[in-house]
């Protein structure tokens, strides 16, 4: 049995008939605009671009952070200064507000694993410093929390559509104030980019259904991991380009509650049947009403070796992220980040994991307890 870290693209899907169109879907509240990209990096380029920001001003982003969600920012040649996330995966306030400089413009706020950070407190203090609030969403497609839908608080907003769905790229920008406004003209991907990307989520699709993955194997040695997160990878390149119609397709045919009534009841499972806390810890041990968990974060000890571990035995847990992926600069400014990314592992509970999986998951854990040398 394989569980896939991204969940798998069925013939169901594809001949259910849509549901809605894409606003409704992504963005329930009524926003002043929303536009459709290939991707979510690119929606963040159009995000900076809407508040009109360029070379000589400066982005605040938390230092826990993938670093190629910074090259739309450094594209359009702003400085990131960064700031402190605690190990509940929370901003630490009073480290951002020092950090606000005189070229601040604007402030991004990640929504971490689909759970919500704060966003009414940053609401508040981007008002009274006259900042733009910028809302990365990328793991909160469908979910709410205490102040509304995730997105909804922030003057621009942003999400990809492909960390939560089963589709060959896809990302959206959300314009909630209404004195910003995106007016590039963006281009199709190509032809080749988009059916590439899909194949791949078929391939994915076809592991899922025959219960192995060579993917899977290659990657359960944590020093074949680590080499390939220190390669160089070429930063993209365009990020004018729109949302591929074949995503748009099939975003326009998910049921957006029943992703979420899927998500939360396998977190809620797992939350049950976790192994007793001690050399294991979730991140969120509480899974608050609305919450469209991405996947289920945890802390362990020799966390290399338990990747390992679930990896042979058919359970794709990754890492967010390894220190070679954060963004120059971040660990500098923010060293104490790396007392994340030395422990957290995640466990996918997307929907197209079934209670057979979870089951799995709890087994492999108390086995990676006895036998991967955690004690």
């Amino acid at each position: 049995m394989y569980a896939p870290a991204e969940p798998a693209l069925s013939l169901d899907l594809l001949l259910t008939s849509p549901r809605g169109d894409l606003p409704s879907l992504v963005a329930p509240w009524n926003p002043t605009r929303l536009v459709a990209f290939d991707s979510g990096k690119s929606a963040l380029w159009g995000a900076l671009r809407a508040a009109c920001l360029g070379r000589g001003d400066e982005l605040l982003v938390p230092a826990y952070v993938f670093h190629a969600v910074l090259d739309p920012a450094l594209a359009l040649g702003l400085t990131c200064r960064f700031y402190r996330v605690t190990t509940a995966i929370e901003p630490d306030l009073d480290d951002l507000t020092a950090k606000i400089g005189a070229r601040t413009r604007a402030l991004l706020l990640v929504h971490y694993f689909g759970f919500p950070g704060p966003s009414r407190a940053l609401r508040q203090l981007c008002d009274e410093r006259g900042l733009l609030l910028i809302e990365d969403c990328a793991h909160a497609l469908f979910g709410s929390g205490g102040d509304g839908p995730l997105g909804s608080v922030g003057d621009l907003s942003v999400f990809s559509l492909k960390k939560i769905l089963p589709v060959p790229g896809g990302g959206i920008l959300v314009i909630n104030n209404p004195n910003l406004t995106f007016t590039d003209h963006l281009s199709a991907p190509s032809a080749r980019d988009v059916l590439s990307r899909l194949v791949g989520r078929i391939l994915n699709s076809a592991e899922a259904v025959s219960g192995w993955s060579v993917k899977a194997r290659l990657l359960s040695s944590h020093e074949f991991r680590r080499l390939l997160a220190r390669r160089v990878k070429p930063r993209q390149a365009r990020f004018d380009q729109g949302l591929n119609i074949i995503s748009a397709a099939i975003a326009r045919r998910v049921d957006p509650s029943e992703v979420t009534r899927r998500r939360r009841a396998n977190y809620t499972r797992l939350l049950e049947d976790l192994p007793a806390p001690g050399w294991i810890r979730p991140v969120f041990p509480d899974l608050p009403r609305g919450v469209s968990p991405f996947c289920f974060p945890i802390y362990v000890e020799n966390r290399d070796r338990v990747q390992d571990y679930l990896l042979r035995r058919g359970i794709h847990a990754r890492v967010y992220w390894d220190v070679a992926e954060l963004p120059a600069g971040a660990l500098e400014q923010c060293p104490d980040t790396a007392s994340i990314l030395e422990r957290i592992l995640t466990l996918p509970i997307h929907q197209s994991i079934r209670e057979e999986h979870i089951r799995r998951y709890c087994l492999a854990l108390r086995g990676a307890h006895l036998i991967a040398g955690v004690t």
